[in-house]
């Protein structure tokens, strides 16, 4: 018995700005000059992204009429409780668009859904978004709830994990699963390399799947969900961290991650996929940015029609952490491409590696 894929759809903030005009708003906001504007530009140019969105429309705005980002930055930067009080408003809004439009997708009512599943690392909420999408999405009081917070890029592999052991435990349940990120929030000032890529990546975004084994007439199916696996690469605790700190939750990517990822990486690809001709598979890679994907496309000699949807989500709106892969997902579903065979690879805190295998059906 495997789980299926029913639905899946994603949400965006309503506010969205060239990369370019980011890095200019951060030039300004830091009063930056000279070289350090000019490495600003080069690093947001080389991420490979043209536009993010974000809840906050600082980006977009006059530092004068910024919320978060404005002309008092550098001497009142907005502490944890601001940033947070931000994200308690805005992110189960966003986490209920996604899920709005992947139950619609299902054609199924709200209330046939057994277990709602709530992936994020960006903001702490209790009660969480998973009890707020139960009451706005007009569940049944009976519905089991799970939050699964701070697990990084690799949340929605821990979250369809978790569906998947749900549904084939009991045929009849029906997981919602919803990821949801406001990374904007948490934009640094800093010189470090390590945080300074953080700033360069990190998006706004949510999206939703909904999952169950025994396809009910009425029902399709996307995807069947394989088998999953995990790997922490040794080594790397320090690589890649999200810790809290007075001004919010800090990003940091070690320079050595791509490196890392291209050295150690494969050896547990290879076990995962077995005997599979890894030739044949479009690759759904977490597109945590330009280097981690081109790592992946290296060790196994990928084409760019396997990873072209690793590329476009990159491209039209950054790293949204855990919501990010099903992004990747989504855009599969409208390029046609998901009567293929598809290994999903995702990096998070840890250094861990994420895995998932996704058939056709």
């Amino acid at each position: 018995m495997k789980a299926l894929i029913f639905a899946l759809a994603t949400a965006l903030p309503q506010f969205s700005t060239d990369q370019n005009n980011i890095a200019q708003h951060i030039i300004n906001l830091c009063q930056l000059r000279d070289h350090s504007a000019k490495s600003i530009e080069s690093l947001f140019l080389k991420t490979g992204i043209a536009k993010r969105y974000s809840v906050l429309k600082d980006f977009q705005s006059p530092l004068e009429e910024a919320t978060l980002f404005n002309k008092n930055f550098l001497e009142f930067v907005p502490g944890t409780q601001q940033r947070n009080d931000i994200y308690i408003k805005e992110a189960p809004k966003l986490a209920l668009a996604a899920a709005q439009k992947a139950i619609t997708m299902w054609g199924r009512p709200a209330q046939e859904i057994t277990h709602i599943i709530s992936v994020s690392c960006t903001g702490v909420m209790a009660p969480g978004i998973e009890f707020i999408l139960q009451n706005e999405l007009g569940m049944r009081d009976d519905v089991q709830r799970l939050g699964i917070n701070f697990m990084g890029c690799f949340g929605a592999f821990k979250g369809l994990a978790i569906a998947t052991a749900i549904a084939k435990e009991n045929p009849s349940t029906r997981v919602l699963v919803v990821c949801t990120e406001l990374c904007t929030l948490h934009f640094q000032i800093s010189v470090k390399p390590e945080v300074l890529v953080g700033n360069a990546l990190f998006a706004d975004g949510s999206a939703a799947v909904i999952i169950g084994c025994n396809k009910l007439p009425e029902e399709n199916s996307l995807w069947s969900i394989e088998k999953s696996g995990s790997c922490a690469l040794k080594n790397s605790q320090d690589k890649m961290t999200w810790v809290a700190s007075n001004h919010g939750l800090v990003m940091t990517l070690a320079r050595d991650v791509p490196k890392i990822i291209e050295t150690e990486a494969p050896k547990a690809i290879s076990k995962f996929l077995e005997n599979i001709d890894y030739k044949n598979l479009i690759w759904a890679i977490h597109p945590g940015g330009k280097a981690i994907v081109e790592a992946i496309e290296h060790s196994y000699n990928l084409n760019k029609e396997q990873t072209a949807s690793s590329w476009e989500v990159l491209k039209n709106y950054g790293n949204m952490s855990s919501a990010t892969f099903l992004f990747v997902l989504d855009d599969l579903l409208k390029n046609k491409q998901h009567n293929k065979d598809t290994v999903g690879i995702g990096f998070g805190p840890g250094l861990s590696l994420e895995m998932i295998l996704l058939g056709t059906n």
